[in-house]
């Protein structure tokens, strides 16, 4: 059958951040490319990244401002800048760094530029939303945090259509069997993982290579939360969505890899928060959870490291671009952000 287009609230969120949550999620749930952490030395190739050039920086004023991204619509050489969304803030003790991660289908170091990492590399803290090497220990333990309560499945709450359908999708992915008692929000999770391409995950690296190198760990958030948060909002209603247009999510999924390698900070804010893309207000709501909420609920604590100095703060990229964003509550509170050019 058709699935409507506006479903009843809380349906779906902002494609974008369903997308960016979801790959979250999936980060926990896989177990092989796309959610392993990249050690150094494990491929024979890239060789350790160069230097980058110089940082562009602008000491002409110290007005709280961000510098903008190159546009996706142009060219880049291959000897030109390459993107990152990576950040420098001035503080008291010294200057620290705020670096947007996709959480899924990005390379860390094939696709990232030299700069990201060799601030990484002279960082004393590293601050990331969530412990998610914890949690894929935890849900190794305990799978049944995935899953539906007891006696429920997916086939009862989907329709005869929905269930042939995500089956067949997944088909190459899950047995019929554990798809059927997993939750919509893991299943969405799998989805995501299949939708993208298949790479480590930034997160999961940074985090792998802070530990390794005995940096101090600042996590944001309990990632129990960020799992209660998820399920919640990446409910039956949003799987149903995205199975009336599977084709669409994946090209939701593919423009959303584009845009965050083009590192074009107006067309990310513009696809996390396009209101054609959710139908509601109930939606804003959702987004509002997503998004806006967390990010002043990180603010003391970004506060407190960045006046330390040395910090590495690696969060969501959609957390630090528009309105609203961890970049613009930061400005509003008297701190210097200069987007660094970087190759």
């Amino acid at each position: 059958m058709d699935i409507p287009r506006k479903l009843n609230p809380p349906a779906r969120c902002a494609a974008g951040s369903v997308l960016t949550l979801a790959a979250s999620l999936a980060i926990l749930l896989a177990n092989g490319a796309c959610g392993a952490p990249q050690a150094r030395g494990a491929e024979a190739e890239p060789t350790p990244p160069a230097p980058a050039a110089a940082p562009a920086t602008d000491a002409t004023t110290s007005e709280p401002k961000t510098q903008p991204a190159a546009s996706a619509d142009n060219a880049i050489a291959d000897n030109a800048p390459k993107p990152a969304f990576l950040w420098q803030i001035e503080g008291p003790n010294g200057p620290s760094y705020l670096f947007g991660t996709m959480h899924g289908g990005v390379h860390p170091d094939k696709d990232l530029p030299a700069a990201v990492w060799e601030r990484f590399e002279g960082a004393s803290i590293v601050v990331v939303e969530a412990d998610v090497r914890a949690a894929m220990t935890a849900m190794s333990g305990d799978p049944t945090q995935l899953m539906l309560p007891a006696g429920e499945t997916l086939e009862q709450k989907l329709s005869a259509d929905e269930w042939q359908r995500l089956v067949a999708y997944m088909a190459d992915t899950l047995p019929e069997m554990l798809l059927n008692r997993f939750k919509p929000s893991s299943v969405v999770s799998v989805m995501t993982i299949k939708a993208l391409p298949s790479t480590p995950s930034i997160d999961m690296t940074i985090i792998a290579r802070a530990q390794e190198a005995k940096k101090e760990m600042v996590y944001l958030e309990d990632w129990r939360a960020q799992m209660t948060l998820f399920d919640d909002i990446v409910n039956i209603d949003t799987l149903r969505y995205i199975l009336g247009d599977i084709e669409q999510f994946e090209r939701d999924s593919a423009e959303m890899v584009a845009i965050y390698t083009s590192g074009d900070e107006t067309r990310l804010a513009e696809f996390m928060r396009d209101p054609a893309r959710y139908p509601s207000g109930t939606d804003e709501a959702a987004l509002e959870r997503l998004l806006f909420k967390r990010n002043r609920n990180w603010i003391a604590e970004l506060e407190k490291q960045i006046n330390r100095g040395g910090a590495f703060i690696a969060v969501g990229a959609g957390h630090l671009v528009g309105a609203d964003s961890v970049n613009q509550l930061l400005a509003e509170r008297g701190f210097t952000i200069t987007r660094l050019a970087s190759r």
